[in-house]
């Protein structure tokens, strides 16, 4: 095989990322669509790879949760009606 070490790394690294996207829950509300035939093919030929794969707990960039922000509007709006 006269492939280059770097494309072979750069495969493999892409093959593994979509298959951990395909093991990560839907979204409720994002419908319900059909694998694809590589989607399943993936599925099915990186099953080995499903007890490396570790879900990374997400991180958000806000500083104040929504529920926070909201609480902060209403005492400026308060503060400012009374």
């Amino acid at each position: 095989m006269d492939i280059p070490v770097e494309e072979v790394r750069a495969r493999a690294t892409s093959l593994r990322t979509q298959y951990s996207k395909l093991l990560k829950s839907k979204p409720s509300g994002s419908g319900d669509t059909a694998l694809t035939s590589k989607q399943k093919w993936m599925l099915k030929s990186l099953f080995f790879l499903k007890a490396h794969v570790v879900q990374r707990a997400t991180e958000t960039s806000l500083h104040m949760s929504v529920k926070d922000s909201l609480a902060v509007e209403e005492i400026h709006s308060e503060a400012e009606e009374g």
